[in-house]
């Protein structure tokens, strides 16, 4: 969430908001150990939009991936980008990953059912 604040607060719009967030991910890191008992990178999507043009952004430790979203989107702890973004991180650019295929953990969906919450809230939009 601070890194969400940080670029609320300094962006002017849409575009630079995800250029901080990533250069932020970059330069510090992100997130804590999200569990209980052991250990659980915590790795963040988000959606940022001004009044002309809005983002879905997915990260995973130092790698992201964003796409210009041209209807609507939802997120919901679930990977949503595959090879359709139009800017990423250098790494997954030069090899064109698949951005969801390489971060995704089958384990992680089975138990947070993100893939079940986004199909309804995109069915809603």
């Amino acid at each position: 969430m601070d890194i969400l604040r940080l670029a609320l607060h300094n962006a002017e719009s849409g575009h630079q908001a995800v250029k901080i967030i990533v250069d932020a991910i970059r330069r510090f890191g992100q997130g804590g150990d999200a569990s209980y008992r052991g250990h659980l990178a915590y790795h963040n999507s988000f959606l940022v939009q001004d009044p002309s043009e809005a983002f879905v952004l997915e990260t995973a430790g130092a790698s992201w991936a964003m796409r210009k979203i041209d209807s609507f989107a939802s997120i919901s702890n679930v990977y949503t980008l595959g090879c359709d973004y139009d800017d990423a991180d250098p790494e997954t650019l030069k090899k064109n990953h698949h951005f969801a295929h390489r971060h995704a953990s089958a384990l992680h969906l089975l138990f947070t059912q993100g893939h079940v919450r986004r199909r309804q809230s995109s069915g809603q939009l």
